[in-house]
């Protein structure tokens, strides 16, 4: 994957916790598995 292509599929995988809300943060919570 290119770089931007990563960075938007971890912000879905944030949203998708419920951590859309939090900006640059949500993409630290996105890297764990739930």
């Amino acid at each position: 994957l290119d770089l931007a292509e990563a960075g938007a599929e971890r912000f879905r995988r944030a949203s998708a916790q419920g951590h859309g809300d939090e900006d640059m943060a949500a993409t630290y919570f996105a890297s764990f598995d739930e």
